[in-house]
């Protein structure tokens, strides 16, 4: 039973660390590599702890956990994406399955023997050190994978400022949990003071204004006995933000229409419109990205557009709300309230160990932040562990329930960490494939990394680009790669884009008629279903002026000019038009509207210029 349980606590204490790898060869080198890792130890985590032995839980969270793990089911068999509605796209990884990942996490880390349960914190204080160490490297212009976040912040190892400072404000308190408590050894509290305070100049240089939020609620979190050397931290974290030019993002929080309050309100009232259109199960988890497009409204458009494409809500409760409905978001704020009773009393009760505050208070605030941010697919099981060690190390005889999982339920969790390894292997390799397709000169092995994982629409994107760039002769099989990606994901609102630019490009290349009735009926379709990508609209303009429609091409132009206040495009090809139709009057008004978005655009000068001759 020893050996289980040594074997269980080594997994649950390798995730923290285990969420960070990465893969310099590939082409995400931070996604595929810990969709490798992160499910391998939760699985065989969740096998070892439930193989033969007892589970026992907190019964209030065992009961709210199990209604939002049954809401996210079947909203993700009813969602509008059949297949990431369960395995999560690529980018993101948060399908049904890995909620229900991060319910076996919560169970793993109540199941850590009390003895065991500081080795999980070690874990977490070493992930803290890697994160700090990372992120400091990177502020001082060490860029291992030539990749940092916006403004030149650093990424840590996730390629997310973002991600980086929702890491640091969970891992942080950690850290300094295990440097404040007496119990452990002098070492070992230097190095977590040492990790802790790397983990700040993280938390700090992100950049990352929703984790600073997690940080600044957490302050009221910590005992008193804390303040004293948090009121240190907190002054040279000020002093760090003024050094590395970070605190400019303070007042240009309600400035910044990107990432800023403005921003965030824009996103949250799209979101708000879906919940409303979708109110009893959401549309089913990753269903954000195709749903944006039926409620995102001008203002918006005008305001942020779609580079890149929005795919979450940026707020917990409202992803949550979205993707699995009022239902779902109720069942969730249940489980957060009786989860969060335990470690509001690791809090508050004076015996309880410094590591396990910290564990507490590091949950506490990636909550907070997560209120501005959403759940991250790589952390959002790490969270759930460290929770689960929280409750466990807090609850009371009575507050706990036993439970003899069935044989079954271990012997599927084994061979579902099989099947994640063997899937995770083929996403690296696939994910190292694209990359080299990518760099590659010829189109030899375009397809390769689609061969190995043919669920990952990316991979099509990816091939479909490099037979693309062989000119006209490749435009075919780059459709036909599009072709199999929609049969994954059929309403995959960039693959049906991609598709439909790609349509037109063949069908002006050949000069057939009936190739460009075929990129017609795929844009107007696009436009149906999102009336307001200003993208697409200009695209339908072309092929309706192709087809000799010339007023819908002038109607799908004009729309595209109000939606795209930033680009001279749709205003030059209407200046072309009217031009072309003697409409010189209106050619002139539109090609100085076009000069004015773009004082270079020489078409629109042309047209100008044969205007001012008339």
């Amino acid at each position: 039973m020893r050996m289980r349980l040594s074997r269980r606590t080594v997994l649950a204490a390798a995730l923290p660390v285990g969420a960070l790898v990465v893969d310099p060869r590939g082409l995400a080198p931070f996604g595929p590599i810990k969709w490798l890792v992160v499910p391998a130890l939760v699985l065989s985590a969740g096998t070892a702890a439930l193989w033969g032995l007892p589970v026992r839980v907190a019964r209030r969270p065992a009961w709210a956990g199990v209604a939002f793990g049954a809401v996210v089911v079947v909203a993700a068999a009813a969602g509008v994406d059949r297949v990431y509605a369960w395995t999560g796209t690529p980018e993101r990884h948060f399908g049904a399955l890995t909620w229900l990942l991060c319910g076996l996490a919560f169970v793993v880390g109540q199941q850590v023997a009390r003895g065991d349960r500081r080795v999980v914190a070690v874990g977490a204080a070493i992930a803290a050190g890697v994160v700090g160490v990372w992120a400091t490297a990177e502020a001082l212009g060490w860029h291992p994978l030539r990749l940092v976040g916006v403004d030149s912040r650093p990424v840590g190892p996730f390629g997310s400022s973002a991600y980086l400072g929702a890491a640091a404000v969970l891992l942080a308190p950690i850290a300094f949990g295990v440097a404040a408590d007496g119990a452990w050894a002098r070492r070992a509290r230097a190095a977590a003071a040492l990790a802790g305070g790397a983990c700040v100049v993280a938390l700090v240089a992100s950049g990352a204004r929703a984790a600073w939020l997690g940080a600044f609620v957490a302050v009221w979190f910590v005992p008193r006995s804390g303040k004293r050397v948090l009121g240190a931290v907190a002054l040279g974290a000020v002093g760090l933000a003024f050094a590395t030019g970070v605190a400019g993002r303070v007042p240009d929080l309600m400035n910044d229409r990107n990432g800023g309050v403005r921003g965030r309100l824009d996103e949250w009232r799209v979101a708000a419109r879906v919940v409303e259109h979708h109110p009893l199960l959401g549309v089913g988890p990753e269903g954000y990205r195709i749903a944006f497009g039926t409620a995102v409204d001008d203002a918006y458009e005008r305001a942020h557009g779609r580079t890149p494409l929005p795919d979450r809500a940026h707020s917990a409760v409202l992803d949550v709300a979205v993707t699995t409905g009022l239902l779902g978001l109720a069942f969730y704020l249940v489980l957060l309230l009786a989860v969060g009773r335990f470690h509001w009393r690791a809090l508050r009760t004076p015996t309880t160990p410094m590591w396990v505050t910290g564990l507490a208070v590091g949950v506490l605030a990636y909550w907070v932040q997560s209120l501005a941010l959403f759940p991250i697919g790589e952390l959002e099981p790490v969270v759930w562990l460290l929770a689960g060690v929280v409750v466990a190390a807090t609850a009371r005889a009575d507050e706990l329930t036993e439970v003899h999982a069935p044989a079954l339920v271990p012997l599927a969790a084994g061979a579902l960490a099989g099947v994640a390894v063997v899937a995770g292997m083929a996403d690296v390799i696939a994910d190292q494939a694209a990359r080299s397709t990518l760099s590659a000169t010829g189109v030899t092995h375009a397809s390769r990394a689609a061969d190995l994982r043919p669920d990952q629409v990316r991979y099509r994107l990816v091939a479909a680009r490099a037979f693309e760039s062989e000119g006209p002769s490749g435009l075919a099989a780059a459709i036909s790669q599009l072709d199999d990606a929609a049969r994954v994901s059929p309403n995959d609102p960039v693959v049906r884009s991609e598709r439909a630019r790609l349509l037109l490009a063949q069908a002006r290349a050949d000069g057939s008629h009936a190739e460009l009735l075929t990129a017609r009926t795929a844009l107007r379709k696009l436009a149906r279903d999102d009336p307001r990508d200003a993208a697409v609209l200009l695209r339908l303009g072309v092929v309706e002026q192709l087809t000799g429609n010339d007023a819908a091409a002038e109607t799908a132009w004009l729309a595209a000019e109000q939606l795209a206040p930033g680009s001279s495009a749709a205003s030059t090809d209407l200046a072309l038009a009217y031009a072309k139709a003697g409409r010189w009057p209106e050619a002139k008004a539109a090609a100085r509207r076009a000069l004015s978005r773009d004082a270079h655009d020489t078409r629109a000068q042309s047209v100008l210029e044969q205007a001012d001759g008339t």
